[in-house]
């Protein structure tokens, strides 16, 4: 059991030192410099009582002990001990504990604000480039909760893991300085800290697993407030809420329920401390006297020294229990992070700046699972500044051949190449930042309409003027005019004061600004009505040359002037050529065509 203890303590030095490094030391050092003077200061007043009592320094020595080289010191650098020096010298140690005290609460500070920052950004950047298949098939509630309540907690568990070693360090330098006071009294108390310690052993794993149950109960609570704010507009309409509202309430009676029992340990811990501390020392101090024929002077100092000593070693255990109550989430960071470097994208090395002559598929196929492939030796050539419609029923693949031009996933066999380079060779993070995306729902920010479009970037002269040269392509400058905060204004939730047509120039918008070269619109009209439709398809079609497009599209009087329309089929290429030559040629199309037409 103490080796478990002294591993898991260890573990956590080395989670933490992970993060904060040499500075974990440093406060570990300040920690016994305090002790040590706290020490010396209370040494001082056995000379004190001593003098206050008329008697002289020589009876102070004989019951400090070991410690009586204090006044051996003072008296011999030249001062003389009177009642005022020993007043003195016991206010300039405290003086000296209180100035370390401060500088210590100030690198603890520091330490702590490096230990958040860090943790975050490694979440931060370990998400960014998380493999896409890996992402869209993790729970989004744990990913919600680690970045938000676990990260918290384990910023909560860093801080509580420094008073930890602060107590641990008192302790230590207390029970040194209560040895070398009075050996026999100190060797007493050692043993009943010792069996207290193993009476608690049942509390620190009921604590480790309560904290655990608390984490995955956090993830579950987490992910049902998603899907809540997620589909809150079909819940609303079909009077599922209050059902799905009981679920969420049953879930926070779960977690509170949880709560409500490590409070409870925690509680007892906060209220037994003092209490027990203060028996430990009666009891050893009647052992001492009675049976071991010492006297009170001879173990005053050391009780000084154990009381703090004990309350050092009960405040260690009321820290390390607290500590437990937050290993859960340590233990799901840890594992989180693993997951996010074992699931990161492969990255080449070729920068991309522009697509300059083509994209092809050559004989690509894909599958999410083994030997299911959703994309069947695909062949198929996007030129520059071409526009590629793709068509197909649902499950057809279309997604899936948009996923692989993004770069979101990987061919599986063949291969696929942009300007004659394997697409796994390309630095994908600059191959991406070319690419403007339009999907059907879009994709508006809690912002203003400027950060919005320029995904936050400085209101310089530059970035305006590039600003507005973008909603004048986008068509929807003179509504933006209108506004009383013009582009200041605030979109809200995913731009919910907003018509369909508004939010999809906003995003059109957005990838004009962005200066795409590959410009892919995922059935971007499909859920408009059909005269906000007619009105991005002439706005889409003014853009033809300066991209190039790939329209996926349901609608398929849009594609109408594409260069070339591609008919998915299960999977696989069933046709290929212009509108009209896909008219003649593929009855599949054809009859699509007719039954939108009806």
């Amino acid at each position: 059991m103490k080796l478990k203890v002294i591993s898991e303590f260890f573990d956590f030095f080395s989670y933490f030192y992970k993060y904060v490094g040499y500075r974990i030391y440093i406060l570990i050092i300040l920690g016994f410099i305090m002790g040590v003077l706290d020490g010396f200061g209370i040494a001082m007043f056995i000379p004190l009582i001593e003098l206050a009592g008329n008697q002289s320094t020589s009876e102070a020595s004989e019951y400090m002990g070991k410690l009586s080289f204090l006044i051996d010191f003072i008296q011999g650098v030249g001062v003389r001990l009177t009642l005022n020096t020993v007043l003195i010298v016991m206010v300039v140690f405290f003086i000296l504990k209180g100035l370390i005290n401060y500088f210590k609460s100030i690198k603890s500070v520091l330490a702590i604000q490096l230990f958040t920052r860090k943790i975050r950004d490694e979440i931060i950047n370990g998400l960014s480039i998380f493999r896409y298949s890996l992402f869209v098939a993790s729970d989004s509630g744990r990913i919600q909760n680690t970045l938000s309540g676990e990260a918290h907690a384990v910023v909560r568990a860093f801080n509580i893991y420094l008073k930890l070693l602060h107590a641990i360090a008192l302790m230590f330098v207390y029970v040194v300085l209560a040895f070398l006071a009075h050996l026999q009294f100190a060797t007493l108390v050692l043993f009943a800290a010792f069996i207290i310690n193993l009476i608690f052993g049942r509390l620190y794993k009921k604590s480790k697993n309560l904290s655990r149950q608390i984490t995955t109960q956090n993830h579950k609570f987490q992910g049902l407030i998603i899907q809540k704010v997620l589909h809150y507009k079909y819940l609303k309409a079909t009077g599922l809420i209050k059902t799905f509202a009981q679920k969420l309430k049953k879930q926070v009676r779960e977690l509170e329920d949880t709560n409500k029992k490590t409070g409870i340990i925690l509680a007892f811990f906060d209220s037994i401390i003092e209490p027990l501390t203060a028996i430990i020392i009666v009891v050893i101090i009647l052992i001492q006297v009675n049976l071991l024929g010492g006297s009170i002077s001879m173990v005053f100092l050391s009780i000084f020294f154990f009381y703090r000593a004990i309350a050092s070693v009960m405040g260690a255990q009321n820290f390390w229990n607290r500590l437990l109550s937050h290993s859960g989430s340590v233990e799901n960071m840890i594992a989180f992070n693993r997951e996010l470097t074992e699931g990161k994208e492969s990255n080449g090395e070729v920068a991309f700046t522009a697509l300059k002559e083509r994209i092809e598929f050559k004989r690509v196929g894909f599958s999410y699972l083994d030997d299911l492939y959703v994309i069947k030796e695909v062949d198929l050539s996007i030129k520059k500044g071409k526009v590629i419609a793709i068509v197909g029923e649902s499950g057809a693949g279309k997604t899936t051949l948009v996923n692989l031009l993004c770069g979101l996933i990987y061919p599986v066999s063949g291969k696929l190449t942009v300007d004659d380079i394997d697409v796994r060779r390309l630095d994908i993070h600059s191959y991406q930042k070319k690419i403007g995306y339009i999907t059907q729902e879009p994709v508006i920010f809690n912002a203003t309409i400027f950060e919005n479009i320029t995904f936050w970037d400085e209101p310089n002269e530059k970035n305006k003027e590039r600003f507005r040269q973008s909603l004048e392509q986008a068509q929807i400058a003179d509504f933006v005019d209108q506004l009383s905060d013009k582009e200041n204004t605030v979109l809200g939730t995913n731009g919910f004061s907003l018509s369909g047509g508004q939010r999809q120039r906003i995003t059109i918008a957005r990838e004009l600004y962005k200066k795409a070269d590959i410009l892919i619109l995922d059935e971007a009209t499909s859920s408009l009505d059909s005269e906000t439709e007619k009105d991005i398809r002439f706005e889409i079609e003014q853009l033809k040359g300066n991209y190039t497009m790939i329209i996926i599209a349901h609608r398929l009087s849009t594609i109408k002037t594409a260069d070339q329309v591609v008919l998915l089929k299960e999977g696989r290429i069933d046709a290929m050529g212009t509108y009209e030559e896909l008219l003649e040629s593929s009855e599949d199309f054809k009859k699509m065509v007719e039954l939108q037409t009806l």
